[in-house]
């Protein structure tokens, strides 16, 4: 019975820890003749919307904002290839690991 009921008050619990990791911000840098460019998705709790943000010239620019986290990653996507197919060298930098190894493309 213990075992159940600890099961019961683990559960949501673990679906917090879930969305916590959903929560991640996606972070792009691409690099092409020395210039940088980054493009970022953001989480705006209070509006529960997710934003995604072009930094260009150190100037950031929205250029993209949906309910659905997905839809953001897809603006973002969408920017990458058209970077890429331009000769930009794009590297995801999402995870905290990454970070370091982003300081090797500026």
């Amino acid at each position: 019975m213990k075992f159940l009921l600890i099961c019961i008050l683990m559960f949501p619990l673990s679906l917090l820890a879930e969305e916590k990791a959903d929560d991640l911000i996606s972070y792009v840098i691409c690099k092409n003749r020395g210039i940088v460019r980054t493009i970022r998705v953001e989480w705006e709790p209070t509006e529960k919307v997710c934003l995604t943000l072009y930094t260009k010239d150190g100037k950031d620019k929205e250029v993209g904002k949906a309910q659905n986290k997905s839809s953001c990653n897809m603006f973002l996507d969408n920017i990458r290839t058209n970077l890429k197919n331009a000769g930009w060298d794009c590297k995801d930098v999402s995870q905290k690991a990454d970070l370091h190894s982003a300081a090797s493309l500026q």
